[in-house]
């Protein structure tokens, strides 16, 4: 859930009351205050992809793209392999129509939102890399398109089930070595996952610099003693 600041309404005009007094502005209802989508399978020419939506909230531009864990699908099979290609034309083309809507919206920040896990290599949780890589297409047009946003951009994935908050994109220094400019508007969230149940708690405020909070919320219940 993604919470703006105390008074927030939904499209109905009525308050919603969450932790500590926000309120949660990302409410999707069933009816005529549902909340608007741009959806990618609008364009006749990629009408299979509905998965691939955008909505702008609180002056910032939040989309979807259709990115699954295992190498997004690549590597298995033919028909897997030409799966992936199809799909993957969607999403790069999606990914740049977004942050060409958020450029022109003049939108504070972006968010995406997908499933895999594309920094599998990254400790803790790793995983040898695969080659070819199925994500190498899709990280290379998000690097160039945060890098000409130049605001707050955040990638919000599962997957792997760690929770962190890190700069991925941003190279690790090598000791004796000069350090290389870091992506610094870029971040990246992955959520908990079993056997961790438990919450991220995003607070947007369109006026801050940095424009995202992140705070896990621990359930009571499902914290494990040791």
């Amino acid at each position: 859930m993604i919470y703006g600041p105390s008074g927030t309404q939904d499209p109905a005009g009525t308050a919603i009351t969450g932790p500590n007094g926000t309120v949660p502005f990302l409410v999707v209802n069933d009816g005529p205050t549902a909340l608007a989508l741009t959806r990618q399978s609008d364009d006749p020419a990629f009408a299979r992809y509905r998965e691939n939506a955008r909505w702008d909230l609180g002056g910032v531009t939040f989309l979807t793209l259709h990115v699954p864990g295992s190498n997004n699908g690549l590597g298995r099979t033919p028909q897997g392999d030409a799966e992936w290609a199809e799909r993957n034309t969607a999403n790069l083309a999606w990914l740049r129509a977004g942050f060409a809507h958020a450029t022109a919206n003049g939108s504070r920040a972006v968010m995406i939102l997908q499933q895999a896990n594309m920094f599998s290599a990254i400790l803790p949780i790793a995983d040898p890399p695969k080659t070819p890589s199925g994500f190498s297409d899709l990280l290379a047009e998000l690097e160039r398109q945060a890098v000409a946003f130049a605001r707050p951009v955040v990638l919000v994935h599962g997957d792997s089930h760690y929770f962190r908050v890190d700069k991925p994109l941003s190279p690790l220094r090598v000791r004796g070595k000069p350090p290389v400019t870091a992506l610094e508007n870029f971040t990246r969230v992955e959520t908990f996952g079993s056997p961790y149940s438990h919450w991220v708690h995003v607070s947007v405020e369109a006026d801050d610099p940095n424009v995202f909070t992140f705070r896990q919320r621990l359930v009571t219940p499902n914290v494990k003693p040791r």
